[in-house]
């Protein structure tokens, strides 16, 4: 399991609460509380790969201008299985 850290730039006005809406229904991601345009966001996802797809598609939900990804944890081993993979 990868689990990373992102904060999301939100367009203003209903455009960015659409966005926010959409973002809460997603699987995967734990959202936090919106400060202005920032919304913060835990993402969890079984590989790197998948983080980065994930990241991606958000990027891509009409409302959202930037996912900046501020962190990355692999403390649970998930470096280790993919170098015995």
């Amino acid at each position: 399991m990868v689990i990373s850290g992102w904060v999301v730039t939100l367009n203003e006005g209903v455009l960015g609460d659409q966005a926010e809406a959409q973002l809460r229904q997603r699987p995967g991601l734990d959202i936090g509380v919106r400060q202005g345009f920032c919304l913060p966001v835990v993402a969890e996802t079984p590989g790197l790969e998948d983080g980065e797809r994930l990241a991606k598609e958000v990027e891509q939900v009409d409302g959202v201008t930037l996912v900046d990804v501020l962190s990355i944890d692999f403390s649970d081993g998930y470096l280790e299985q993919e170098v015995r993979s």
